[in-house]
């Protein structure tokens, strides 16, 4: 039991009511463990009946919150608070390290970076720096028919435990548990513009081309931000429920930073996924719309499959990929054969590769090896000094790693499908590889369709 000079929490929550004494008998075996778990993380957690969990994280008042579910749907975590933020840090990954140990379980960091580290960095971006992860205070998490809500407790070895309980308890009771159903209402949308225009997004593609011609590179990606202005603040949740009602095989995120800026995707791409020794990842390039029947879907997958330009510009990102294992590894697997990856708007040519990775690489030189591949930015990599000639916009953590770290695994995503929403404006992004053969309309209709699950939304398409 609490001692009763303790401020207790409002226990109308059967939950609440339930992880409560796990959360006591925890803090009391704080001050009797050895000096190792000093500085380290400390994961409570209790099995749970099923529940909402979109619904959960938009109930939440907190500014500092987080979404994330793989693409298969089986693993979902919603993030409350902040209990440690990493925020750009050239040593993120020795200090998470250095903070994971047996007894933090299933804790992972959430976060991002952005594209180019090197890139100045706009007023719409600024709360989210060049690189942010963070560790959740309370985490409520799916894996598979399990469903679990866990809380983290960070001990510097002096605070008194009573004292820490007592600021979790306060923490907890400031939830609300009541899930919501997420209102399919949204604002009326006003107006749209894209940066860049039509007419300049033309001059940029014929840019590109000209360079290509000239020998300077083999492929270049151009992106297009559209803003949407409503009439009222436009609600993260909304954008969220949404793509997840699309039943896509995507990553599914939302990064907020404070009570009305969110990050938001749809990923279709792993940039990396590795567990111990073993990586997973995969190139994933060329783009054909969705047919509005079985055989002219059909016809658009076969027709993207046949392509020579499409297959030549998968071919830049799996060349990519394949030189970044060679290096990393000791040895390699991967698909027999290009397939093609159907999305809810879109299809795309995938290829998977795994590999045992080589005795002391770290996830940071599998980052540096791998990102930004070729399928968001350039063929050779330096042909990217060409885009800040181009580019008018700040792509932030668009197209950028997005991701979770633990102790034994880090997974990242490349931040595609992506939108930013701040007040009621909504900033979406998309981006298509320009190389030899490339139209300019063309491109531009495929920056479209992939802006589809967002634009549909807003009644704009």
């Amino acid at each position: 039991m609490m001692p009763q000079n303790e401020p207790l929490i409002a226990l109308n929550s059967p939950l609440l009511q339930q992880i409560l004494p796990l959360l006591t008998q925890a803090f009391d075996r704080l001050s009797h463990m050895p000096e190792r778990y000093v500085d380290k993380i400390v994961r409570i957690e209790v099995e749970t009946p099923v529940t909402d969990l979109i619904g959960f994280w938009a109930a939440q008042s907190h500014p500092l919150t987080f979404f994330w579910s793989d693409r298969s749907g089986e693993r979902q975590i919603a993030g409350i608070g902040e209990l440690e933020s990493l925020a750009d840090r050239a040593d993120l990954f020795e200090i998470i390290s250095s903070r994971l140990s047996e007894d933090s379980g299933a804790a992972c960091y959430f976060g991002g970076m952005r594209f180019s580290e090197a890139s100045e960095i706009s007023s719409e971006w600024s709360l989210f720096g060049r690189s942010c992860f963070r560790m959740p205070i309370v985490e409520w998490c799916r894996e598979g028919d399990t469903y679990r809500f866990a809380v983290h407790v960070l001990w510097d070895g002096k605070t008194p435990p009573k004292n820490l309980l007592a600021t979790t308890v306060s923490f907890l009771s400031a939830l609300q548990f009541d899930v919501v159903t997420v209102s399919p209402h949204i604002p009326s949308l006003l107006q749209c513009e894209d940066r860049p225009s039509r007419s300049e997004w033309r001059r940029q593609v014929k840019a590109v081309l000209e360079k290509i011609e000239a020998g300077e590179g083999n492929k270049l990606v151009l992106a297009r931000q559209t803003t949407c202005q409503f009439s009222d603040s436009f609600p993260a949740s909304v954008l969220l429920s949404h793509l997840d009602s699309l039943n896509d095989p995507c990553y599914l995120f939302a990064f907020k930073t404070n009570h009305n800026q969110t990050f938001i995707g749809y990923s279709p791409e792993l940039l990396f996924d590795r567990n111990t020794s073993v990586i997973r990842t995969e190139a994933l390039a060329g783009t054909r719309p969705r047919g509005e029947t079985t055989d002219e879907d059909n016809a658009l997958a076969a027709d993207l499959m046949q392509s020579a330009k499409d297959r030549s510009e998968h071919r830049l990102v799996l060349d990519h990929i394949q030189s970044a294992l060679d290096f990393l590894c000791t040895s390699v697997n991967q698909d027999p054969d290009v397939s093609v990856c159907k999305l809810n708007q879109v299809q795309h040519l995938v290829f998977h590769l795994n590999g045992e990775l080589a005795s002391g690489i770290t996830n940071n030189t599998i980052l540096k090896r791998l990102h930004p591949t070729p399928a968001v930015g350039a063929s050779p990599r330096s042909f990217l000094s060409v885009l800040s000639g181009l580019e008018t916009f700040d792509r932030g953590w668009f197209s950028g790693p997005i991701g979770r770290i633990s102790r034994e695994s880090c997974q990242f995503i490349v931040g595609i499908r992506s939108c930013l929403a701040i007040d009621d404006q909504v900033h979406v992004y998309a981006g298509a590889g320009i190389l030899a053969g490339s139209n300019a309309e063309k491109e531009w209709q495929e920056l479209t369709y992939k802006m589809g699950p967002y634009l549909s939304l807003f009644n704009f398409l």
